[in-house]
């Protein structure tokens, strides 16, 4: 394990200007004594994660806000999945907008530092905010992130009411169809005379 000092170091780093990064870490590598095969094996973020690293860094109230928002829609879904009460629409809205707030300080860091902002970096900033909190660490991104699919809800059971539901909708659906009734635009059904 990288010492403390080793650990600030790195943090430094992912800090730096995008275009310092590969010279700093070789030369960090070469002060490194044993964990020198780390340091070396330290992956220069694409430009996208390297403003999300940024964010991190300079914008930690930001940062925050985001990760904070992401943790309550995941406990909202988590929750309404798991048969107890959860607002995943506030939360997901609450969420949208911590992700479009974390895009444009993310965008005013990228044009800060002389980076373009074009449309597949912008997508890429989007799609690794909606993906925070990951594993990996903060700040020290190497690579985009990709948001979780179904499989974020892993080791989630169904509560009893919501696959009881399920089946009921399954039957409904498999019912044969009643006739509707007429309504009041549908051409007059003939009269039948009771006495013939």
């Amino acid at each position: 394990m990288p010492s403390r000092a080793l650990e600030t170091e790195i943090d430094r780093l992912y800090q730096l200007p995008l275009d310092q990064f590969t010279s700093a870490r070789n030369a960090l590598a070469k002060t490194a004594g044993a964990d020198a095969v780390p340091v070396r094996a330290l992956g220069k973020p694409p430009v996208a994660a390297w403003a999300v690293n940024q964010l991190y860094w300079r914008n930690g109230d930001v940062w925050n806000a985001l990760v904070e928002a992401a943790e309550n829609a995941r406990r909202a879904h988590k929750a309404v999945l798991s048969g107890r009460a959860g607002d995943v629409r506030a939360a997901s809205r609450v969420h949208d907008e911590a992700v479009e707030h974390a895009l444009k300080a993310t965008l005013d860091i990228l044009r800060d530092g002389g980076h373009p902002v074009t449309d597949a970096t912008k997508q890429a900033i989007v799609t690794t905010l909606r993906a925070l909190p990951s594993d990996d660490q903060p700040g020290r991104l190497a690579r985009v992130l990709q948001p979780g699919g179904f499989e974020a809800l892993a080791g989630l059971s169904v509560a009893r009411g919501a696959a009881g539901a399920a089946r009921h909708e399954k039957v409904a659906k498999s019912a044969p169809a009643r006739p509707a009734p007429p309504s009041p635009e549908s051409p007059a059904r003939p009269k039948v005379d009771a006495k013939a």
